[in-house]
């Protein structure tokens, strides 16, 4: 959500109205005080469109890379591979099953579900921990 709110929004806001919006909405989101359903309702308060419009819109946006995913393959055949995410949950976890592409990934951190984001030290620790680092 993260990378996909600013693209996404300079098709509706300005800058200044972006950078209050992520901070008001979007920061809250990855932070999971609130849940993507609440989110896209305030963005569709916001911008006058539907909510689900919203949500189609920004997966559309959200592409995955096949040459990262080629990379991660590599290297799982010799590293345990992490994902650490400043995201909304829900809809990071839509992204990731849209193509099946969980299974690359030893360990998963999702900031929402953490309750922190990055850079906050902690997040990093507690992938480590789950690592077993």
């Amino acid at each position: 959500s993260s990378e996909v709110f600013p693209i996404w929004a300079k098709k509706y806001f300005s800058p200044t109205e972006i950078k209050t919006i992520r901070k008001d909405i979007i920061e809250k989101g990855d932070k999971g005080i609130i849940k993507e359903n609440e989110i896209f309702k305030k963005l569709s308060q916001k911008t006058g469109e539907n909510s689900e419009k919203i949500l189609n819109e920004w997966l559309e946006i959200a592409v995955i890379n096949n040459e990262m995913i080629t990379l991660i393959e590599n290297l799982r055949k010799k590293y345990k591979i992490a994902l650490l995410s400043n995201a909304i949950g829900e809809f990071l976890n839509r992204i990731l099953s849209r193509i099946d592409i969980n299974q690359l990934f030893d360990f998963i951190v999702i900031s929402s579900e953490a309750n922190i984001i990055k850079p906050d030290k902690k997040i990093f620790e507690l992938l480590l921990s789950k690592m077993n680092i």
